[in-house]
């Protein structure tokens, strides 16, 4: 079974994109997360698949405003 919250560095690994880059998604809502005293952000890998795959989430260039 795959482990279900992932670290923002871990999930800027997946995505191919810096952990600033997916706290700042994260800040915006654009990234599934919870944040819970000493353990810190943590990104729902199963909601972030199921949003990619529905493209529920418009392209990065559009979110940073680039």
């Amino acid at each position: 079974m795959e482990r279900r919250w992932y670290t923002a560095k871990e999930i800027g690994v997946y995505l191919s994109l810096s952990h600033k880059t997916i706290y700042d998604l994260c800040a915006r809502g654009v990234l599934p997360f919870t944040k819970k005293k000493g353990i810190g952000v943590r990104i729902d890998k199963r909601k972030l698949d199921e949003m990619l795959e529905a493209e529920e989430i418009t392209p990065i260039e559009e979110q940073l405003g680039k």
